[in-house]
């Protein structure tokens, strides 16, 4: 981990105090239609840390990739702000719940790898790279990771993107475009491991 490098914009981190009930109201369509990230995708993560003792997963959601840690390391917190959210996460012997924003409850140094998955784009980035600079370990990994739209084929394709980029434009929140941006534009203090390249692959109706 690096300094935390000053912000272009003081006031982005504020702005970011909404995130913790957006999706609360839908917890449970959340849930079933979240896509999944791909198993390739943790075997990764699994490779390139030190240690499989401790993960944290931020803004866990459903526990959707808290679960998935597990089946990779011995212990996995995941937290979120949205008590909704956790009510719909499954219960895992090695997967503890915790209802905050940044405050992890973890000992320092005691974390091999801190996930975000789909959410980094909604946090204030001093206070959380300050509690995941406490929590890791020497040599642990933070890893952000998020997707964004979906192939189908050319023609399908173009209408999606009308929809987003045009019937949708002035409702997307500003963070959304983070996302489409790869987080290129955040102020991230970190030292970037070259990753490879992941897809989700689905099958699905119409309906």
């Amino acid at each position: 981990m690096t300094p935390l490098p000053p912000r272009d914009r003081p006031e982005a981190d504020d702005a970011r105090g909404h995130f913790a009930h957006l999706f609360s109201g839908h917890a449970a369509t959340y849930a079933a239609f979240r896509p999944t990230y791909p198993t390739a995708l943790y075997d990764w993560l699994a490779g390139v840390v030190r240690g499989h003792r401790q993960a944290w997963d931020v803004g866990t959601g459903n526990g959707q990739v808290a679960m998935a840690l597990a089946a990779r390391f011995e212990r996995v917190m995941a937290t979120d702000p949205s008590a909704a959210q956790l009510a719909a996460a499954p219960p895992h012997e090695r997967v503890s719940y915790r209802e905050t924003t940044y405050d992890s409850a973890l000992p320092d140094g005691s974390v091999d790898l801190v996930t975000v998955g789909q959410a980094l784009h909604w946090f204030a980035l001093s206070p959380f790279f300050t509690e995941v600079r406490r929590v890791l370990a020497p040599g642990g990994v933070f890893a952000a990771f998020a997707y964004v739209h979906s192939r189908v084929t050319p023609e399908v394709d173009a209408v999606t993107m009308y929809y987003h980029d045009v019937t949708c434009a002035a409702h997307w929140a500003p963070e959304h475009h983070l996302i489409r941006e790869g987080y290129r534009s955040m102020p991230l203090p970190i030292d970037e491991v070259q990753a490879p390249p992941f897809e989700i692959r689905s099958a699905m109706s119409v309906e």
